[in-house]
């Protein structure tokens, strides 16, 4: 009998998925083929559609407007399969962005360096979770700068699982950080997509994955719109993560084999703004421009597309000082900053 190599296990996980699969530079993450130039999902049938790895089902004319809205976004455009993209990534070992306590006062739920909406329900009330967001502008805020090297630092996305004092995130967003190269004279920006799978007592070195993994190669900026979506797929036994610039074009998508630990539970859905590290001290909220999720929607099946609007908010307060407002709309989150601008 063959011994259970990692090789072997990962074979057998491409095999069990219902669409075709490559590796990458980074083990247990797999990449699934483009569709076709010409390939129209509004008019392919649901076999091809998954073929391609395209797992959302096209929504119905009975179908909420804001899903079909959410449908359209994306595929009412043409990608060029030519802009899809294999990720290069690039494992950052660091402390993991797991949520951190919380408590909930009156005005909603408060954290050290969460941000955003999230809803909450039995297990296996989400497996997908999307939304559409606009790159924001940042720069130093009054906060003090913090020690790690990016002293402000900023990264927003959606995810399954993170939500209230989770043990599991699976999540794929931006990380945008500010750099002191003259000290204190010149700051400068950098930005970059990430996503990453944390489990809570995961060997990093097994499952790389569970550290933040930036994506050198898919390259973003203030100003682009992105979209994403993230879902465990193949009856909970993978995670599916697909990202897209609007602005350029590029796209891609991926496929995780779950970390050890990993339940896939689907208690909870998010939409989410925040500082890595914890927050402060390690690193501050930089000042940054509004940061509006659309087409937000989380769902087990279409029978059960749920909205944010009826959901929990989570600001960061820091020391006593709230730090960001945020507003639950029709299918829409919007997170404001509301600390002092640099110098004031």
């Amino acid at each position: 009998m063959p011994v259970a190599t990692p090789e072997l296990v990962h074979e057998a996980f491409r095999k069990a998925l219902p669409y075709e699969l490559a590796p990458t530079n980074l083990p247990g993450v797999f990449v699934s083929n483009a569709p076709p130039v010409g390939f129209d999902p509004n008019t392919a049938d649901r076999k091809d559609l998954i073929r391609y790895g395209l797992l959302w089902d096209r929504p119905g004319p009975a179908a909420d407007p804001a899903v079909r809205a959410a449908w359209d976004r994306v595929f009412s455009r043409k990608w060029d399969p030519k802009k899809r993209i294999v990720p290069k990534m690039k494992v950052k070992y660091a402390k993991t962005d797991q949520i951190q306590p919380l408590i909930k006062p009156e005005i909603g739920y408060a954290s050290h360096s969460w941000s955003g909406a999230g809803l909450q329900g039995a297990p296996g009330s989400f497996t997908s979770v999307v939304g559409s967001w606009t790159i924001p502008w940042i720069i130093p805020s009054s906060e003090q700068e913090g020690y790690d090297y990016y002293g402000w630092r900023l990264w927003s996305g959606v995810g399954l699982d993170g939500f209230a004092n989770s043990s599991e995130f699976l999540m794929v967003g931006i990380d945008e950080w500010i750099y002191d190269f003259m000290g204190g004279d010149l700051y400068g920006t950098g930005y970059a997509a990430f996503y990453e799978w944390y489990v809570k007592g995961a060997d990093s070195n097994k499952t790389p994955y569970v550290s933040p993994i930036y994506v050198p190669n898919f390259p973003v900026a203030p100003g682009h719109i992105v979209n994403a979506s993230v879902q465990y797929v193949n009856n909970n036994t993978a995670g599916k993560i697909d990202f897209a610039n609007e602005t350029t074009g590029q796209h891609f998508s991926i496929t995780l084999a779950p970390p050890d630990g990993a339940t896939c539970s689907g208690s909870r859905a998010e939409w989410i703004l925040g500082t890595p590290d914890g927050g402060e001290p390690a690193c501050s909220l930089p000042d940054f421009a509004p940061v509006q999720f659309t087409g937000a929607m989380a769902c087990h099946d279409y029978s059960s597309i749920q909205n944010p609007q009826n959901g929990d908010y989570m600001n960061i307060v820091v020391d006593g000082r709230t730090l960001t407002n945020v507003t639950l709309g029709n299918y829409a989150v919007t997170i404001n900053f509301t600390g002092h601008a640099w110098g004031e």
